[in-house]
């Protein structure tokens, strides 16, 4: 009710509210599995519903008769002689969908999918497209009509497309042997909030937003109450460490935690005016479709989109020049009404779709949330795939990948052959992995740009314990057990201790570059946020070895790289980089910037969002210009970190005297590698280094190399604050535990 008089009629947050008011009185979940159903009951529960929401442009009614409609066939095989013939699923739905129309609300999007999905159940596939195109055509009305900013329409296009009819079409599309037109459709469901981002970006360079007076405005309004927070924090973080902790100390920490979440709610109504202001520019941008994305492929290169469609999960190919062949046939034999790739369905336009087998599905999601990663488990993942499928990726001289649900949470490596290292670049979708290759304007680096700009090791002045051995890394959702008294980041996430590695890191990358180019470099206090902001005018190389505190949620903005704390803090330098200040402060900033590297934790994670993979820090940099950024996807050990980058950043830069292979190509001593060719390398070396070599290079002696490789068996691989499981750290090869090396991903251009 509250909502209602706040927003205008038929927006997407009321038809959300009322759609689980329906579920709240229905329990679909038994009735529609039909667990002790009785038909009878089930019946006079729902015509009361209807009946309750009598008005015909009731959007309520509309779900109401919607769900009349998923149960009606169920109760005509039960009871068929109490049934009424005239009141079929397909009727029910037909009455939804006029009454979802007359109330021009948003749940014509459920109700349309789910019919989509009931035709696609009874095998209709033809009806099943008419109704999921219905439902696809409301929900871009939506996106335009009532979310001007990309990240709100990421966030609350994905609540309306909880069934998503994207993937319904998709289905009809399979179950009419059409591949191509099933991957259209995926992708027109894929990305779009970071494609719409990405061109928001363009649009403020080409305004220069940065200068205008709006952005000035607004800026020193909300650093007005950032700093209001920021001196709230600091007083907090007083009292709390103190020794002598009184009663009074205690009330006095009540009112600063009220004060601070009025601040907060204030910092947010402030963030959401930009959004709108922004907005005003935020174009609608449609993806490529199959032809163009084919087109922009390079021989050789394969793009592979796993999709998880309720019933069919499917694995898509794509490949220019490929020839069409059959697919192999599931994991399981399908029955007549079968909605996933058939056994002998043709694969035109470069187009193929396999049967992705559920074992490989359940695997990632049990593998997400464990403790360790065993090279044996991603071996076994990659053996389940068709070998048809598996024949193709082992083929492949280039890789890219758009994972979806729990994959994006795993290394690509569990859909690769073990023995080979190919290339990899990750994406939310196939038009913005290759946007960049369209002919165009290349963007020109000031003549004063740095080449590099490289940070590590800052100096944090904060109490507590994060553990040294890794780069940050701690909750990354709301549920994730943070104690309400937490108030600060270090109330999240403790403290920040020193990262040596990370100072030895940096030098070494800089000794690396040496005379290729002027840079920056920001060690121990000199590593703060305002420091950091005035040097970046578009390097060449951005490199971040830092701890990484990633958040999910509604916090995801507050995702963060730790930084030196100013000795004159303020809320524009309190000694944290968020995702928030690189959306709102850096654009254009790293346009012509080639790669970002985020040497730190978790820095990959963030919040999931329904067809745009993760908003996460990657997001930030990506929109600040970068055409690249590497980061990881769960806790990294300090020193293989260290060895991991110097290798990375010898192929990047070609300072190499021997000839390094990755696949079947061959790089020549002295030659710069490409970006993703590079990552993969240094994975490959990485795990297969000698320990004495590893023990040379890190200048360790025989004890201080019994430390950390006691360290390295008990090393936390990614889910620590869950519990630990050992890596197996071998005299041989001491990481050959993907928990050392498959962490790092580059998501963008590969090239």
């Amino acid at each position: 009710l509250v909502r209602e008089q706040v927003f205008v009629p038929g927006h997407p947050k009321l038809a959300i509210d009322r759609l689980e008011l329906v579920e709240a009185r229905l329990d679909l979940d038994r009735s529609t599995k039909g667990s002790d159903l009785d038909p009878e009951q089930i019946s006079k529960q729902l015509d009361a519903i209807i009946a309750d929401f009598a008005a015909v442009d009731d959007p309520a009614r509309a779900i109401a008769l919607t769900c009349r409609g998923e149960l009606a066939d169920k109760i005509a095989k039960t009871d068929p002689a109490r049934t009424d013939p005239a009141q079929t699923g397909a009727s029910f739905f037909e009455a939804a969908l006029e009454c979802a129309q007359a109330a021009k609300d948003p749940l014509e999007i459920e109700v349309a999918t789910r019919a989509a999905r009931y035709f696609i159940d009874r095998g209709e596939a033809e009806r099943a497209k008419v109704f999921a195109e219905r439902a696809i055509h409301a929900l871009e009305a939506v996106r335009g009509e009532f979310f001007a900013d990309p990240l709100d329409r990421a966030r609350f296009a994905g609540k309306l497309r909880r069934l998503d009819p994207y993937a319904m079409l998709a289905r009809s599309n399979l179950i009419l042997d059409n591949p191509a037109a099933a991957f259209a459709a995926v992708e027109r469901g894929r990305g779009r909030g970071l494609l719409e981002l990405s061109a928001l970006a363009v649009a403020a360079r080409e305004e220069n937003v940065e200068t205008s007076p709006e952005l000035k405005a607004f800026r020193e309004r909300r650093n007005e109450v950032a700093a209001r927070r920021y001196t709230l924090d600091r007083k907090l973080r007083s009292l709390q460490g103190s020794r002598t902790f009184s009663d009074v100390d205690a009330a006095t920490v009540t009112r600063l935690r009220r004060e601070r979440r009025v601040i907060v709610a204030l910092e947010r109504a402030l963030e959401g005016e930009w959004a709108q202001h922004r907005a005003a520019r935020a174009p609608l941008v449609e993806p490529w479709g199959v032809e163009k994305i084919i087109a922009h492929l390079e021989e050789g290169e394969i793009l592979i989109a796993p999709q998880l469609m309720a019933g069919a999960p499917t694995l898509f190919l794509l490949e220019k020049g490929r020839s069409a062949e059959p697919t192999d046939k599931g994991p399981t034999d399908k029955g007549p009404t079968d909605t996933g790739p058939t056994d002998t369905g043709p694969t035109d336009k470069g187009v193929e779709a396999w049967p992705l087998p559920l074992e490989i599905i359940e695997q990632a999601r049990a593998l997400a949330d464990a403790d360790t990663l065993p090279q044996t488990m991603i071996d076994a993942l990659y053996r389940a795939l068709p070998a048809k499928a598996q024949a193709r990726i082992a083929s492949a001289k280039s890789v890219l990948y758009l994972p979806v649900g729990p994959l994006e949470r795993l290394p690509a490596e569990v859909l690769l052959p073990r023995d080979r290292s190919i290339p990899i670049a990750w994406g939310a979708s196939a038009t913005t992995l290759l946007a960049g290759r369209v002919g165009g304007v290349i963007p020109k680096r000031p003549e004063d740009a740095p080449f590099f700009v490289l940070l590590g090791d800052p100096s944090f002045g904060r109490h507590a314990a994060i553990n040294p051995a890794t780069r940050g890394g701690g909750p990354t959702s709301e549920g994730d057990g943070v104690p309400e008294a937490a108030t600060s980041r270090v109330g999240i996430f403790g403290s920040l201790d020193p990262l040596p590695g990370s100072r030895r890191e940096t030098r070494a990358i800089e000794a690396l570059i040496g005379e290729r180019g002027r840079g920056v470099v920001l060690l121990g206090n000199d590593a703060t946020e305002a420091r950091l902001r005035a040097a970046c005018l578009a390097p060449r190389f951005l490199h971040l070895a830092t701890h990484g505190l990633p958040r999910g949620g509604n916090a995801v903005l507050e995702s963060s790289l730790a930084l030196a704390e100013s000795a004159l803090p303020s809320s524009a330098d309190d000694g944290y980089l968020t995702l928030g200040e690189l959306l709102i402060d850096w654009s254009g900033r790293l346009q012509g910037t080639h790669l970002v590297v985020l040497s730190a934790c978790e820095t990959a994670a963030g919040r999931a969002e329904v067809g745009e993979g993760t908003l996460a820090l990657p997001w930030g940099f990506l929109f600040a210009g970068a055409e690249a950024v590497v980061a990881s996807l769960w806790k990294v050990d300090d020193l293989a970190t260290m060895l991991f980058m110097e290798r990375l950043y010898e192929n990047l830069l070609g300072v190499h005297d021997d000839a390094r292979t990755v696949g079947e190509t061959l790089f020549p001593a002295h030659a710069a590698i490409p970006r993703a060719a590079a990552l993969a390398e240094a994975k490959a070396w990485l795990r297969t280094l000698p320990a004495e070599e590893a023990r040379r290079r890190l200048a360790l002696d025989s004890k201080e190399w019994s430390e950390v490789a006691g360290r390295w068996r008990g090393i936390k691989t990614g889910r620590v604050a869950k519990g630990a499981a050992a890596a197996t750290v071998t005299d041989g090869c001491p990481f050959a535990d993907p928990a050392f090396w498959a962490a790092f991903i580059l998501i963008g251009d590969g090239r």
